[in-house]
């Protein structure tokens, strides 16, 4: 009865193995079939050995006679089970002594020792309808080829954080003995075809080699300084003609003075035990974060205000001393990041995952440490926080400067729109600073010369559009000012909703519905939302407040190259950091990512026409 189950079987599978082109799954189901028969001949023999049966391995042939002979006969212990026999029991029969014979199959003392018992006919019944009901349900009306994906997905995320903590491993490892980090499995970055499973070289930096990052660091702000010069406090020419360059024009006791106790003064209020606390997201540490940003806003402004007031600072006064600031900036933040990365190599701080190379340019570069902290004050943070409050009170004076001694028509709008769209902008950080606890920057990029010395350069950078406009004497142009406002509108929406979602889904995952979550052994990631239309959709949103910015210094102006160069070092930063992102998720998320980026396929612009 069985071997016709079992034909069955074979011919059902043999019949649709051409509905999926699999012919492996059609080997697996006969090993599936045979396996059910072996165990259904076991329950027989177990049953056998219940109704007094008992079935020996046949013993081997003995050396010799004389040994055979000399064996001693052992007793049967008392507790051994029925069905095995001590070795010694009986002698090895040999060729001239007595064989018992087996019984013959048509023999009626063989057909009342294997007496059915109804429980093992039950077992055997059962395991007929089990087969019974595999061979029926496997048939293309119940969508084989969907079971058949979802298990190779499932062995797809087996192999890959497999790969992933065996990865993690060898970091660990590699960190303890003090070596740079390298991958066991390749020294290069491979793929595994099979398995859809991407393996990176973390040992290796993110921007290139150490000439490369030497060059950038080094290129970024001359950038800066060129454009600073070609906008000096009377024009804003693309080639100015004349530059006078003496480190007089560069360098100032004052102005120095004036930043350092600044800064100083953040890094103070941001010590202070003001405002909530706040844990970071997405990591598997945890640190506290005081969320003060508003407070520290409000503090800055009003010293601001009581040194104009009632000392008779002339706040102004820093707009033209912009070049020698922005130098001292520049020298802070060099000295900084060589301070942090000693602190960092000679200490027990927790080292930054991708700031252990083993080349000093690229650890110095990268960041040896992700969360540099001295006592209270989260270095980052506070760094972060102050270029954004800087780029606050510079375009807050260039609208002071625009407005003063001036009537309400004689007001430049396109200054004032400007500078108010750069100023909502960096006030969203500052205000919904709860959420930029759980972006990349946060958690995982290094507090490294690139870090810092982006954030010394970001307050004289993208204030020059303003500066630019207000140098130029530009008239108001109201489909650009429209145009631009819509685009800037749209882009902020964007990157607001986004870092809200991907902020509640790391706070609380449970918040969100199971759909929009995809699930793995040892991550999840949030597909809901904005996040289920492009795979970076704050990048998206900042790209487009950039471009608004842009588009009316483009539109209401003369033909500049400093709005084209602000725009295109957004771009090239963007698609950098989406690469940087992507790396890294492969590298953490592993399988969950490969299903997140099959199911989000665009990057940044969504598909409008499916």
């Amino acid at each position: 009865m069985l071997n016709r189950l079992q034909e069955r079987v074979h011919d059902q599978f043999a019949q649709n193995k051409g509905f999926y082109g699999q012919k492996k799954f059609y080997s697996a189901f006969q090993f599936a079939s045979r396996a059910t028969i072996l165990f259904s001949t076991n329950v027989n023999m177990n049953r056998s050995s219940r109704s007094g049966v008992v079935r020996e391995k046949s013993p081997g042939r003995p050396k010799s006679r004389s040994s055979s002979k000399s064996r001693k006969a052992e007793k049967l212990p008392k507790d051994a089970d029925p069905p095995f026999v001590a070795r010694g029991a009986r002698k090895s029969p040999s060729r001239k002594s007595p064989t018992r014979k087996s019984p013959s199959r048509k023999s009626p003392a063989r057909k009342t020792r294997e007496k059915v018992s109804p429980v093992a006919n039950k077992i055997v019944n059962k395991i007929k309808e089990k087969v019974a009901d595999i061979r029926d349900s496997i048939t293309p009306a119940k969508e084989v080829e969907e079971v058949i994906r979802a298990s190779v997905t499932r062995f797809e995320e087996v192999a890959s954080d497999f790969v992933a903590t065996v990865r993690r491993s060898n970091r660990v490892q590699a960190r303890e003995n003090s070596i740079p980090v390298k991958d066991n499995f390749t020294s290069k970055s491979s793929s595994i075809q099979e398995n859809n499973v991407h393996l990176t070289d973390t040992s290796k930096s993110e921007r290139g080699s150490w000439f490369i990052t030497l060059v950038l660091a080094l290129a970024v702000p001359a950038v800066v300084v060129a454009a600073q010069l070609a906008c000096t406090k009377e024009s804003c020419a693309p080639i100015p003609p004349k530059v006078t360059l003496t480190w007089r024009r560069f360098f100032d006791l004052e102005a120095a003075s004036w930043y350092l106790g600044y800064l100083v003064f953040q890094f103070i209020l941001a010590s202070l035990p003001l405002g909530f606390k706040n844990k970071s997201a997405g990591r598997s540490d945890t640190y506290i974060y005081r969320s003060n940003g508003i407070a520290v806003v409000v503090a800055t402004a009003g010293v601001l205000l009581g040194l104009h007031f009632y000392l008779n600072f002339p706040l102004t006064r820093i707009l033209d001393r912009g070049l020698p600031i922005m130098s001292t900036s520049i020298i802070t933040a060099v000295v900084l990041s060589i301070g942090l990365y000693i602190k960092a190599v000679h200490s027990n701080a927790k080292r930054s995952e991708y700031g252990q190379t083993g080349s000093h340019i690229l650890d110095l570069f990268a960041g040896a440490e992700t969360n540099a902290r001295i006592g209270p004050l989260d270095l980052k943070t506070a760094i972060i926080r102050t270029s954004l409050i800087s780029t606050i009170i510079y375009n807050s004076l260039l609208v002071y400067r625009e407005t003063q001694g001036k009537e309400l028509n004689q007001i430049s709008i396109t200054v004032a729109l400007a500078a108010a769209l750069q100023i909502i902008y960096c006030l969203d950080f500052v205000v919904f600073e709860s959420t930029l606890l759980s972006s990349f920057t946060v958690n995982h990029d290094g507090t490294g010369l690139w870090m810092i010395l982006y954030s010394a350069l970001l307050p004289f950078w993208i204030t020059l559009i303003p500066k630019y406009l207000f140098l130029s004497k530009s008239e108001l142009n109201v489909w650009v000012a429209g145009a631009a406002g819509l685009l800037f509108t749209i882009g902020y929406l964007i990157h607001r909703i986004s870092n809200s979602q991907k902020a509640a889904f790391k706070k609380n995952s449970s918040s969100v519905s199971s759909a929009d979550v995809i699930h793995s052994r040892s991550s999840s990631l949030f597909k809901g939302g904005l996040w289920g239309k492009v795979r970076h959709p704050n990048y998206l949103g900042a790209l487009l407040v950039y471009s608004s910015w842009a588009l009316l210094a483009l539109g209401s102006a003369p033909l500049h190259w400093i709005p084209f160069a602000i725009l295109f070092s957004v771009v090239i930063e963007v698609l950098v950091q989406v690469s940087r992102v992507e790396t890294r998720c492969q590298d953490r998320h592993a399988s969950a990512w490969n299903v997140y980026s099959s199911q989000v396929k665009q990057r940044l612009i969504p598909k409008l026409v499916n």
